[in-house]
């Protein structure tokens, strides 16, 4: 349970950073760098998002299986 309140307190910090260091880089850093930056940050993002979705579909898949298999026990007791 620990494990998961740290990983939680993460991601909460993370997103709190994203605005003060994107900001800090765009007052301080060459136009290009923080184009090169924000590209980069808009591919993670993206993959991300990508990875939450197959991760949730994958879990949805699952449940399909363990309510048909348990229907199907049900059906035969």
């Amino acid at each position: 349970m620990r494990r998961v309140v740290w990983l939680g307190a993460g991601f909460v910090l993370g997103a709190a950073a994203v605005p003060v260091v994107t900001s800090r880089v765009r007052r301080s850093a060459p136009v290009r760098a923080v184009r090169v930056a924000g590209g980069s940050y808009r591919r993670v993002r993206r993959a991300v998002g990508a990875f939450f979705d197959e991760f949730h579909d994958g879990m949805r898949e699952r449940e399909a299986q363990l309510q048909a298999a348990r229907a199907h026990r049900a059906g035969r007791v």
